[in-house]
């Protein structure tokens, strides 16, 4: 197996880290310099990085087939089990979004989408924002313990059908947004993430404050692990059943003791039929939504499945304002501010472009004739450059 780069994350204090796997084994590497190698003892399912909390500390997340070890530059370590399986990941502003798979018929009607938003924090359900005002009083009570009815419209937990696609931040990193795939409209939507201030990311971001000084940590702390490394079962063609049997309970006999008693971890989501624990979903008040998703845009036309040349990207326009900028089905549609249409042009690949000029960036574009095209600030109408692309392209980096 090569040598593969798995995860990367360009930081504007820390430097620019990557990951590499080879084999069991995953690098961690920050501006080019070697940093710390981890030995797996299982497949590794996904890798990236995060950043928990208000403190800009990033950590490389390795999602096992059970379990899910994040680590530290300073050497400090997490487990956390998994009482899902884990279909895709991606890292929030301050944490991390996770897609859980449909293991059985029965899990496929729960919601799918988790938060965490700490490593000693809780997976919880995403909220879902039935309404387009995005001020903070509207804000709190989405994710208020009891959810509101605003503007004729109830928040409610994320919908099964709502599958997660990619996701982008601004430049500033100040909003993220993600392209999902509704099986059940059969459209293409664009959501914008809205992360409360929780009580368990609060305490998460008071001990990353203090990772310089590891000493401060006690190792008596019931939900903390120094291990060096994620070991979990060897994969073979029995490991599918047998994560699903240890997930049975909630969290693997592994790192049980190090993780808080958790609400998910009385749910089956691999048993074929109801139980008892599922009417936590339907018990909101109980759960307490870390994240909601607002709905920014979506297709006018339904279609038939998703597209697998979906892409999405934030560019900065002149006035500072964020441009969201969506490929679906060969057509490229950019947004603004208040994310209406701004432009809409043919295109089979894009990438957003950070220009000379601090506040501006570019949209480069390709056609399915080969031909790159610029876009100033995403709502300029697109220019054609002196270069043509040969090949299948399919994506621009």
């Amino acid at each position: 197996m090569e040598r593969r780069l798995v995860a990367t994350l360009d930081d504007v204090a820390t430097g620019s880290h990557r990951a590499h796997i080879h084999n069991a084994t995953v690098s961690w590497t920050i501006s080019g310099r070697f940093l710390r190698c981890y030995c797996v003892d299982s497949a590794v399912e996904h890798v990236t990085f995060a950043q928990f909390g208000s403190e800009a500390v990033v950590s490389l997340c390795i999602f096992g087939v059970d379990s899910l070890a994040i680590y530290y530059c300073t050497g400090e370590s997490f487990v956390v089990a998994l009482p899902f399986g884990v279909r895709r990941v991606c890292a929030l502003q301050r944490g991390l979004l996770v897609q859980r798979t449909a293991e059985t018929s029965f899990a496929g009607s729960l919601p799918t989408l988790f938060s965490l938003l700490g490593p000693r924090s809780e997976f919880k359900m995403l909220g879902l924002g039935r309404t387009t005002d995005l001020d903070r009083t509207t804000r709190q009570l989405l994710l208020s313990p009891t959810p509101s009815r605003i503007d004729g419209a109830i928040p409610v937990f994320n919908d099964p059908n709502v599958v997660l696609l990619c996701a982008a931040s601004s430049r500033s990193s100040s909003a993220q947004y993600l392209l999902c795939w509704d099986a059940h409209v059969r459209r293409h939507v664009v959501y914008q993430c809205l992360i409360a201030e929780q009580p368990d990311a609060i305490a998460d971001s008071d001990a990353l404050s203090q990772l310089s000084n590891i000493s401060q940590f006690s190792a008596s702390r019931p939900h903390m692990s120094r291990q060096p490394s994620l070991s979990v079962q060897r994969r073979t063609s029995a490991v599918p059943q047998l994560a699903a049997s240890r997930r049975k309970s909630g969290f693997t006999s592994a790192v049980k003791n190090d993780r808080r008693s958790s609400m998910l971890g009385r749910v089956s989501f691999d048993s074929p039929a109801p139980n008892y624990a599922a009417d936590i979903f339907r018990e909101q008040r109980q759960m307490r939504a870390e994240v909601v998703l607002q709905v920014c845009w979506s297709e006018r036309r339904q279609r038939e499945e998703l597209c697998a040349d979906a892409q999405l990207c934030v560019v900065q326009a002149g006035t500072g304002a964020d441009v969201v900028c969506v490929l679906v089905g060969g057509t490229v549609v950019t947004l603004d501010a208040t994310f209406d249409e701004v432009m809409r042009c043919p295109a089979v690949s894009m990438a957003c472009v950070r220009a000379t000029r601090p506040e501006l960036d570019d949209l480069l574009l390709v056609d399915a004739a080969g031909d790159l095209l610029v876009s100033l600030g995403g709502c300029a109408k697109p220019l054609a450059l002196k270069h043509r692309v040969t090949g299948d392209i399919s994506r621009i980096v």
